[in-house]
């Protein structure tokens, strides 16, 4: 695979969201860049989360075609795909996708649950200190309140290697502070990885200047 990893969307349009008709996603040939940060603004039920099911494979219900590279994810084995979410993509879904009899560490190190985390422990208790969650770690999940649950999901999908970041309205329960924050750590490793970064529901008081916005 090159260098650079564009993602690629070829007139995709999801097929519970056949009726409604073109926008700035759907039905479009529109590209991508890595290394550059995007926000996906829409109200509920047009499609922000079907579209990070789709980037990151779980959505199979949709016609046209989705690259990364060159390469046609559209037309990619379930085997291709644990490989493309190994190497190159991670995700923060909506419902976060911890599991709650595990603590806060033990979630933060599973790292998606496709290879070891990335990141040594020490820097991994430094995000926690920057998010205020160090206190969290050894309690189970479960016990959490949500906005700590969505801080420990940022952190497992920071503790592994990327070129494209899919965070699904990842701050709906942060404070103002823990936001900035949180938005500071993320723009750090997509920096430092030189990765794409999505966002859906990205809140109105983060510099809009430093995202590309498409709307659905």
């Amino acid at each position: 695979m090159a260098d650079s990893f564009p993602l690629r969307l070829q007139q995709v349009l999801p097929v519970p969201l056949a009726g409604r008709g073109p926008n700035t996603i759907w039905r479009q040939d529109i590209s991508l860049n890595s290394g550059r940060n995007y926000q996906i603004l829409a109200p509920s039920g047009t499609g922000k989360s079907t579209l990070i099911g789709i980037l990151n494979g779980i959505r199979k219900d949709y016609s046209g075609n989705v690259f990364l590279g060159e390469e046609n994810l559209s037309k990619a084995s379930l085997d291709r795909w644990v490989e493309i979410r190994r190497k190159y993509i991670s995700t923060v879904f909506q419902d976060l996708r911890l599991f709650d009899q595990l603590t806060a560490a033990e979630n933060i190190s599973l790292s998606g649950g496709f290879e070891p985390p990335a990141f040594s422990k020490e820097q991994v208790l430094e995000w926690c200190v920057r998010l205020q969650i160090e206190g969290k770690l050894h309690d189970k999940v479960g016990q959490l309140s949500y906005g700590q649950k969505q801080r420990v999901a940022l952190l497992r999908a920071l503790n592994r290697k990327f070129k494209w970041l899919l965070l699904d309205e990842p701050f709906s329960h942060l404070d103002v502070d823990n936001m900035r924050v949180a938005f500071e750590l993320i723009n750090e490793q997509c920096r430092a990885q030189h990765a794409g970064l999505i966002v859906t529901g990205l809140d109105h008081r983060f510099n809009q200047d430093e995202f590309i916005t498409l709307e659905i």
